[in-house]
């Protein structure tokens, strides 16, 4: 490989923050060649322990870099590698889906999200590890295994964006796509000590997706910074034609980033936490006070846990995609997956409509709560990771949990309002693996969260993974 003249050895350019390297790569100080090839010697040498990789196109991606550098830089992620969750489409990439059933698909064309990273100058590497069908909160299918966690290999990444959050923290990768319908950016961030970020519902259009009006599932950046978070959210971002929910940046709302009103909510009036992690989150929170800001301890007015409704809602949309089941597709699927399919189609049609009818009083619920709040600020996950032997844990500070959103009860509430969502890492738990806190805004309050969230970062720099 090229010696760049400033002699940056392969492992240095790794630890390189993402807006660092964009700025390296734009005055010719890095090339694009360089970069990809430090991350590629340092995918080669981790990613067999972590699997957060799932398909890799080394070749593919060193023959990009090579052609932009013989152009201009041109893109705000120009020369930049990044990695793409296996349930967005790569044209002429194998797209599975975490399914057996899509073990071999590889799609004719890209989608947006995918396309608006390409013309921003990036360069794909591979796609990272799913949950069939991103159906749940942790990383692993039958097709490739479970993903795990650059803290620990013997816990989880979460999911179910778990290859993305895992191979930004191990720094296979300075930045990656998720999507989040009930937490799947926010958890695996929190688990793997990186920033996620899940936009409000259509500021990222949904395309090729079977059903528009399908509300739940956003795509965001996970990111090692809020900055580096914020440079991909900017590419993503904006409307479509494709999606005729999506909305334009000139119609977003601007708001100063002095003198704000946060609550902390530790519960959100419903929520199992571990004492330990909700003091560390506390903590973190009221750390805040320190920008100017005052901080308020109060929960939403949340009648009940909304977890039934998003449960309804997401067993009824898979029922709506692959049901009936043939014998031959039901074999080849995770056993809960086809369960989810089968509940959702026992569903009444009157039922899902008094869910949407209690989703709005949510939304209500909340619009009026950021009446009197700038940001509401909560623990992103209750617990620390946990082992790669259970597919979800069995209590939570003495709360049995059954189901599977019950371990992950502060993400899902904003899949189903559609508010904006950061986490961002803030501390170790006893078992030294990382914890997030989860900053909440309003709608269209995307661009103030990270500028808040930018704030605090500067004042609190969060802690460097070494793997």
């Amino acid at each position: 490989m090229k010696i760049s003249k400033i002699f940056f050895a392969m492992d240095n350019i790794c630890n390189l923050t993402a807006t660092k390297l964009a700025k390296l790569i734009q005055n010719k100080e890095l090339s694009p060649v360089e970069v990809l090839s430090a991350y590629l010697d340092r995918i080669d040498r981790l990613n067999p322990k972590l699997n957060a990789f799932i398909t890799l196109d080394p070749e593919g991606a060193l023959e990009t870099a090579r052609q932009a550098e013989k152009v201009l830089p041109h893109g705000p992620l120009y020369g930049l590698p990044v990695a793409i969750k296996d349930l967005s489409y790569t044209k002429g990439m194998r797209t599975t889906c975490g399914s057996l059933t899509l073990k071999d698909y590889i799609p004719d064309h890209d989608s947006i999200s995918v396309t608006r990273i390409r013309q921003a100058g990036a360069i794909i590497v591979g796609k990272t590890n799913t949950p069939e069908f991103g159906y749940k909160g942790i990383t692993n299918n039958r097709v490739f295994g479970v993903t795990r966690n650059p803290w620990d290999l013997s816990k989880h990444s979460g999911g179910s964006s778990g290859g993305s959050a895992s191979a930004v923290a191990a720094k296979l990768i300075p930045l990656a796509e998720g999507t989040d319908g009930a937490g799947s950016i926010r958890i695996p961030a929190s688990f793997c000590g990186v920033v996620g970020f899940k936009p409000s519902f259509a500021m990222v259009p949904r395309y090729p997706i079977p059903d528009l009006y399908y509300t739940l599932s956003h795509t965001g950046p996970i990111a090692r910074t809020v900055a580096d978070t914020e440079l991909l959210f900017e590419v993503l971002a904006g409307s479509s034609s494709h999606d005729n929910l999506s909305t334009d940046p000139k119609d977003w709302p601007k708001k100063a980033t002095d003198k704000l009103k946060i609550a902390y909510s530790p519960t959100l009036n419903y929520a199992p936490i571990e004492a330990d992690v909700e003091k560390i989150v506390r903590e973190a929170a009221y750390k805040f006070a320190e920008l100017g800001y005052s901080v308020i301890e109060e929960n939403p007015p949340i009648e009940a846990d909304p977890e039934p409704i998003e449960l309804n809602i997401w067993n009824t949309v898979y029922a709506s995609r692959y049901a009936p089941l043939d014998d031959e597709t039901r074999a080849l699927l995770t056993p809960e997956m086809a369960d989810i399919i089968d509940e959702g189609m026992k569903l009444p049609t009157y039922l899902y409509s008094k869910d949407s009818i209690k989703r709005t009083k949510l939304y209500y619920t909340m619009d009026e709560f950021f009446q009197r709040y700038d940001l509401l600020i909560t623990p992103t996950m209750p617990i620390e990771a946990f082992s790669t032997d259970l597919e979800r844990p069995k209590s939570i500070n003495g709360h049995e949990i059954n189901s599977l959103f019950g371990w992950t009860p502060f993400t899902y509430p904003f899949n189903l309002t559609g508010q904006p969502a950061l986490t961002i890492p803030v501390g170790f738990g006893p078992h030294k693996l990382p914890i997030g806190l989860q900053i909440i805004g309003p709608r269209s309050s995307d661009r103030f969260i990270l500028q808040v969230a930018k704030r605090y970062e500067e004042l609190f720099p969060f802690a460097e993974l070494e793997v």
